[in-house]
């Protein structure tokens, strides 16, 4: 999301950070629970237990999230009062997530249901920076969802066999591996054509608009030979 004074119209969903540092995951815990800063180049086991301060930042500036939160993102300050005066303070202090439009309103059509796109959205709470992967539990996801990680599982499989995420396994802590990335760039390509003909539509209706509103307005010679 763009630095803009307000929020894209094609956007959609947005939900910021909280202000407590880190915490590192307890002894024998997924590591990836404690889910650390999220820096373009370092996503390992290191940051995610170490305890980490967030830097002062302002509007413009992504800051690392606790688990649970969603990204900000680098909206202005304008942008954001306008989410305020929709969902409230306290709910968009806590976080937000943004998700193309586009998915929501052709979900069916890109044949996915309505626990695909609740995983998605998951997913997408903690792809805090284009570079730097999202990682979240299953049992994260589960947790938030009120399934048991049998039913995410499935769900991860089916997303990653229609080509709509893409898993990437991480080696590491003390069970030798890490949750996996996910990456969702199947997802946004395969959305692509849709948003594509849903913009071209749109210019469509407003060169109709305003070729049916200039035909209404009256010629100036003709109002001046009348008189």
């Amino acid at each position: 999301m763009t630095a803009a004074a307000k929020l894209p119209h094609n956007n959609v969903i947005p939900l910021p950070r909280h202000p407590t540092p880190l915490t590192p995951a307890a002894p024998g815990e997924d590591p990836s629970a404690a889910h650390g800063p999220s820096n373009p180049v370092e996503n390992t086991e290191t940051t995610e237990n170490t305890l980490t301060k967030k830097p002062a930042t302002t509007d413009f500036t992504p800051m690392p999230h606790q688990e649970g939160e969603g990204d900000q993102g680098s909206m202005g300050t304008h942008g954001k009062k306008q989410l305020v005066a929709k969902w409230g303070e306290a709910n968009i202090d806590w976080g937000w997530v943004a998700l193309p439009k586009i998915i929501l309103e052709k979900q069916h059509a890109l044949g996915l249901e309505p626990e695909d796109i609740n995983v998605i959205l998951q997913i997408a709470q903690y792809w805090y920076a284009p570079g730097n992967l999202p990682f979240p539990s299953k049992a994260t996801i589960a947790k938030a969802m009120g399934v048991n990680v049998r039913t995410v599982q499935r769900r991860l499989t089916r997303l990653h066999d229609l080509g709509f995420i893409k898993r990437i396994e991480r080696k590491g802590g003390p069970k030798g591996t890490l949750s996996n990335q996910y990456s969702l760039a199947g997802l946004a390509e395969k959305a692509t054509p849709f948003a594509e003909e849903a913009i071209q539509e749109r210019e469509r209706q407003r060169s109709e608009t305003a070729a049916r509103l200039k035909r209404k307005r009256p010629n100036k010679t003709q109002v001046k030979g009348g008189e």
